[in-house]
C-alpha cells in the first residue's frame, strides 16, 4: 500500500490573564516591525508547520464480504455489505517537514504503525439498472515521526517566581493522525448485448 498525506499544524492565539500586584499599573506598549517601523500584532504571529509523509506499507488484514455466497434479497433487489479491518505491519516511511523556506527529511522504517477500517454497502435496483453505495474509511496512525523537534506555545500558566501568566515552549517531536472518510456513489447497470 501507498499512501500521501499532507498536514498542515500551527500554534494557537491565546490572551494571558493579567495580574493586579497592589500599587502596580499597566504600561501600554506599542510593538512595531523594526525594518518597516509599523505596528504589528504579535498575537497573529504564530508557529505555522507543513509536514509532508510519504509511506509504502505492507498490510495485514481481515476481510468480509457477503458476495462470497450470501447476499441479502428484497423482492427484486439485492444489498451488499463489505467491510475490512487492516494493519500496518510494516512500514517506509519518508517525512518531511517544511518551515517559511526549511525543509528538513527523514526516513524510517516503523512497525503496526496504522489501523485502517473500511466499510461498504451496495443497494442494487435491477429494475431501476442502477446501483447506491455508501463508503466509510476511518484511520488512525498513533506516531508520525518527525525529521526533528518543532516549537509550539503551550497553554497559559501561572509563574509563581515570576508572579506572571505565561505560555511555556512546547517541543513536539511526533504527531498523531486520525482521519475519516465518507463517500457515496451511483452506478448504471448496462444491459448485456445478446
Amino acid at each position: 500500500s501507498y499512501s500521501y498525506r499532507r498536514l498542515n499544524i500551527a500554534d494557537f492565539s491565546a490572551d494571558l490573564p493579567m495580574v493586579n500586584a497592589g500599587d502596580s499599573e499597566n504600561i501600554p506598549v506599542v510593538i512595531s516591525d523594526p525594518q518597516t517601523n509599523q505596528q504589528v500584532d504579535p498575537s497573529l504571529y504564530t508557529n505555522a508547520y507543513t509536514i509532508v509523509s510519504q509511506a509504502t506499507s505492507l498490510l495485514l488484514g481481515i476481510t468480509y464480504n457477503s458476495t462470497g455466497g450470501i447476499a441479502y434479497h428484497y423482492k427484486e433487489n439485492i444489498a451488499v455489505f463489505d467491510a475490512g479491518l487492516w494493519l500496518s505491519a510494516v512500514e517506509f516511511a519518508s517525512n518531511e517537514l517544511h518551515y517559511q523556506s526549511r525543509k528538513a527529511r527523514k526516513n524510517i522504517w516503523q512497525f503496526a504503525n496504522e489501523l485502517r477500517f473500511d466499510a461498504n454497502f451496495y443497494w442494487v435496483l435491477p429494475a431501476l439498472r442502477s446501483g447506491f453505495g455508501v463508503h466509510l474509511q476511518y484511520s488512525h496512525i498513533p506516531s508520525l515521526k518527525l525529521p526533528g523537534s518543532i516549537e509550539f506555545r503551550g497553554q497559559s500558566s501561572y509563574n509563581s517566581e515570576k508572579k506572571v501568566f505565561e505560555r511555556r515552549r512546547v517541543f513536539v517531536d511526533h504527531v498523531a493522525v486520525s482521519a475519516t472518510s465518507f463517500g457515496l456513489s451511483y452506478s448504471y447497470l448496462f444491459k448485456q448485448a445478446d
